[in-house]
């Protein structure tokens, strides 16, 4: 709520759905109301040193009124509290006049109705944006609308596209610096009429005449004869003979062998042009090496002379008849017979002889005597090496074993007696006690008699950490078929929060305090089938026994989740399926 004080005249900003007061304390009879609320306005009025009813939007008791609505006051004297609430916003303009509607206070400060002049800064309602009416417009709706310096229809939020179809001649009537004459020109292919370009930074350019400083020319016209190194009649021009150097044929240019001339120097062959090699290379001229070699394939010539070193030749050409070890007639070859040999190797004729003596009689250099089995692919030195060098073990063996040479026999055995007796070479285990083999064994544990698989019987005290097999299939020590304890161990933890683990099971959890114990979901710790566990609550401790995402029944009414054990209460729980608890017990609810 807002509350406003004047004399005659007040203007008042409507809050929608406020109440606002209002006191003019001037004189009149009627009450003049103006307002700019697009929504009816509600007052109630009442005479000075009264209070009001606070008016509602539509209300009992209200006067609704839109806009230049005058309200006759039933009273005379001076001054009026209006309360005035509306849905809308707005300006509400409040004036005391009297019956006449003639404002009060002084005329000379009042505008004509016709044709006023106004003084200061008048304010005025801003019409809407594009309002065409003959209502007045403010210097913000004229703003709004695009006017304001450079105004007009040069809007610069609109293109031109607003004006009329406009000629190029009527475009240049209204320009001040133009230069030249006709249409508009654009930058695609337009049509120039005798312009001066002035000096243009690049640009190609036909049909042009006077001389240019630097221009590439697509065809050059009427070019004056050329002198020097291209000289040119008319537009045909020739390169002058001599001018071309090496420097100037480019590496790559295709030159036919019929443009180079004649190589005049002598045992000149290789050069940029054309090389030879030593290697045996097709279609390349032959060159010998730094020592005077080359490779070739066949050579046909008719050769003279001798060679110091000849290979192995394929075909002879025109041989020269042979004589000597070798004889031949043109290039038919003939072997002649050896004379016959003598010494290690003998022969008659072409038929050689390598007797055993001269083999045995050579003295084997590198001997070293070894030992193996003489195998198909060693040489003699080798066989002789193995054969010297197992020798050692050729001693003639006697006792148990006996040998000749290497030659060994098993002399049959004395009849065994005790554990192990045997008759001839058949040998027989005869019977242990436990004490027996006790005393054969070095990494036992404990005493007393063997213990099998089945049914075996314990004495005295007997530890274990884990038992596998029987008896009963055992699988852990705490395991649901293990053998398990004689009673119930203690859990060591008494007090706070606890969570059963794998170890609990087959013992009792005590506790001395109130506090929750949580059996964990098969997911987390898998418990076998089986498992059993006993809660013991002591005086003045109440146990929560809870569960985690498992199901716990108790048992008798099949109910599901936490239990609560009373001081001096028990209860066991025992694991039925994989995720399924049973607990029953005294004090337990």
């Amino acid at each position: 709520m807002a509350t406003y004080t004047g004399s005659e005249a007040i203007t008042v900003t409507l809050v929608a759905n406020t109440v606002d007061t209002i006191t003019l304390t001037g004189a009149g009879t009627e009450l003049r109301i103006s307002q700019t609320s697009t929504t009816p306005i509600y007052i109630i009025t009442a005479q000075p040193g009264q209070t009001p009813a606070t008016p509602t939007v539509g209300g009992a008791g209200t006067t609704a009124i839109m806009t230049n609505y005058p309200v006759v006051l039933p009273w005379t004297g001076s001054g009026i509290v209006i309360n005035v609430i509306s849905a809308g916003t707005g300006t509400v303009n409040f004036i005391l006049t009297n019956s006449k509607f003639a404002p009060q206070g002084d005329l000379a400060l009042k505008a004509d109705l016709i044709s006023p002049t106004f003084t200061g800064i008048p304010s005025a309602p801003t019409a809407p944006l594009a309002t065409n009416t003959t209502q007045i417009a403010t210097t913000a709706f004229v703003l709004a609308n695009g006017g304001g310096p450079g105004g007009g229809d040069a809007l610069t939020s609109n293109p031109l596209s607003q004006f009329a179809s406009t000629t190029s001649a009527q475009l240049a009537g209204v320009m001040s610096d133009e230069t030249g004459s006709g249409s508009l020109v654009f930058a695609t292919s337009p049509t120039l009429f005798t312009p001066y370009l002035g000096t243009p930074a690049s640009g190609i350019a036909t049909n042009l005449t006077g001389t240019a400083s630097g221009l590439t020319a697509g065809n050059v016209t009427t070019n004056a004869n050329l002198t020097g190194d291209v000289t040119s009649t008319g537009n045909a021009t020739a390169i002058a003979a001599g001018v071309i150097v090496n420097a100037d044929i480019n590496a790559s240019a295709g030159i036919v062998d019929t443009k180079l001339a004649t190589i005049a120097t002598a045992s000149k062959v290789s050069n940029s042009a054309t090389t030879a090699a030593s290697a045996n290379t097709a279609s390349a001229i032959v060159a010998r090496d730094a020592s005077g070699n080359f490779t070739a394939g066949t050579i046909t010539a008719a050769l003279t002379g001798n060679a110091s070193t000849a290979t192995t030749a394929t075909t002879v050409t025109t041989n020269a008849n042979l004589t000597g070890g070798v004889t031949s007639v043109g290039n038919a070859a003939t072997v002649v017979t050896n004379a016959n040999l003598t010494g290690d190797v003998t022969s008659v004729g072409n038929a050689t002889t390598l007797t055993n003596a001269p083999v045995i009689a050579k003295v084997l250099t590198g001997y070293v005597s070894g030992s193996g089995t003489v195998a198909a692919t060693d040489t003699i030195l080798q066989a002789i090496q193995k054969l010297n060098g197992n020798d050692a073990t050729n001693a003639n063996l006697t006792g148990g074993v006996t040998s000749v040479g290497n030659a060994a026999t098993v002399v049959t055995n004395a009849n065994l007696t005790g554990h192990i007796t045997s008759v001839g070479n058949a040998a027989v285990l005869g019977s242990f006690t436990s004490a027996q083999l006790l005393a054969a064994l070095t990494d036992e544990t404990g005493t007393g008699a063997n213990v099998f698989a089945g049914s075996p019987t314990f004495t005295g005290t007997v530890t274990t950490a884990t038992i596998t097999g029987s008896p009963s299939a055992a699988t852990t020590t705490n395991g649901a078929n293990g053998i398990g304890y004689m009673g119930l161990p203690q859990n060591g933890a008494t007090t706070g929060a606890y969570g059963v683990v794998a170890a609990d099971a087959g013992t009792h959890i005590y506790s001395t305090a109130t506090r929750t114990v949580t059996i964990p979901a098969n997911s987390s710790i898998a418990m076998p089938v089986g498992t059993t566990i006993v809660f013991v609550a002591a005086t003045g401790a109440t146990v929560t026994i809870s569960i985690t995402s498992d199901t716990m029944y108790l048992a008798g009414t099949g109910t599901v989740g936490s239990r609560s054990l009373a001081p001096y209460g028990v209860a066991t729980a025992i694991k039925i399926t994989s995720t399924t608890w049973i607990i029953s017990g005294n004090g337990l609810t």
